[in-house]
Parts: structure tokens; C-alpha cells; sequence
């Protein structure tokens, strides 16, 4: 009967931890990642091989290497320097 017990406290430990790491990764997945490049030679470049790396491995990427016009989602936005 403890045998019974035990296994049955064991197996409901196990399902709640497999439910609680479920939510955790669904979480983790809307949590956007942001990355800044910065240093003086090379920015553009490094920017540019990262989101290729990131878009390879199925990101979806927005990358700025200027501070021209930017445009994104079709809304065309003037950057301002300041």
C-alpha cells in the first residue's frame, strides 16, 4: 500500500514537472531576443552575418545597419538622428 502510494506521488511529481516545463518553453518562445552590435569597424558586417545565421536557423529576423528610411511591416518610417 506505501509501495502504491509512493508511486503514484512520484508519477503526479513527474506530470506536473513535465507540465511546468512545457509552459516554460511556450514562454520562452514569445520573448523576442535583441542584439546589439557595437565597437567602430565592422558593425554592418557582423549585423549582417548574424541575422543571415539567424534567418538559416529559422529566426525571424530584422536587422538596421543605417540609420536610413526604415520599413518595416510595409510602414515606411523615417529614423531620426540625434
Amino acid at each position: 500500500m506505501t509501495l502504491v502510494l509512493l508511486t503514484l506521488a512520484s508519477v503526479t511529481a513527474l506530470a506536473l514537472l513535465i507540465v511546468e516545463r512545457l509552459r516554460l518553453d511556450r514562454s520562452r518562445e514569445n520573448i523576442p531576443l535583441v542584439i546589439a552590435v557595437t565597437g567602430t569597424r565592422g558593425k554592418s558586417t557582423v549585423t549582417r552575418m548574424l541575422a543571415s545565421v539567424l534567418r538559416c536557423n529559422g529566426q525571424h529576423v530584422l536587422a538596421k545597419t543605417c540609420l536610413c528610411a526604415i520599413v518595416l511591416a510595409g510602414i515606411r518610417r523615417t529614423a531620426v538622428s540625434g
